[in-house]
């Protein structure tokens, strides 16, 4: 199999290359047309530190390139996929990736939950792992490679529940109906119409309408 462009992209010292479908989008990202060719827009990115972890799939303005000690790096909605790249620049060979997970928002900490990344199939030092959190809260996340945390962990991720459809409140867990409306057929609709609607069925089959 011939090498694609990517695959021929070397980055200089104090960089890395970024995942192929980053890469691959870093034009479009940079509103750069490649008219009609393959082309490559900042495919390297600097970093001087040990390791790189960034979000892949975070929501909101917690979205970051990097991820820092002691930062929120992270953001999801319950029960929602959150997954996440490191990129090992001492280029470590049969290396152990682990993640583990703490809860830090309530009384009772969570037990840690451990996470084994899984590495690349185009970049032999890059790892990916991804994480599903049911319940909301603030959450510490360390990274370790072969046992030892990394420089840049741990960090924060925030988890909270999604919005609601519009006329809707949040209570808890819960999307209800507002004030004065209540669940008829699968929507909120004012107390009032649903009587009606449901009143006058069955005031026909008794023949008084």
């Amino acid at each position: 199999e011939m090498p694609t462009l990517y695959d021929n992209i070397h980055c200089p010292p104090g960089s890395f290359k970024r995942a192929k479908d980053q890469a691959l989008a870093g034009c479009e990202e940079r509103n750069e047309s490649c008219y009609g060719t393959v082309c490559l827009c900042q495919p390297c990115l600097e970093s001087p530190t040990e390791v790189f972890i960034q979000p892949l799939t975070s929501i909101g303005d917690e979205r970051s390139e990097r991820c820092t000690r002691s930062a929120v790096c992270g953001e999801t909605y319950t029960g929602r996929d959150l997954e996440f790249r490191v990129q090992d620049f001492l280029l470590r060979e049969g290396v152990t990736v682990e993640a583990h997970l703490l809860y830090i928002d309530h009384d009772d900490l969570l037990t840690p939950q451990q996470l084994l990344a899984s590495p690349e199939s185009t970049n032999a030092f890059a790892y990916r792992f991804a994480l599903t959190i049911e319940n909301p809260g603030l959450f510490v996340l360390q990274v370790a490679i072969n046992g030892s945390q990394v420089s840049d962990s741990p960090f924060y991720v925030k988890v909270s529940y999604p919005p609601c459809q519009t006329g809707r409140t949040r209570v808890g867990a819960d999307c209800r109906c507002e004030e004065g409306e209540m669940q008829f057929s699968g929507k909120c609709m004012a107390v009032a119409a649903v009587l009606v609607s449901v009143a006058v069925p069955a005031l026909l089959v008794l023949g008084l309408v």
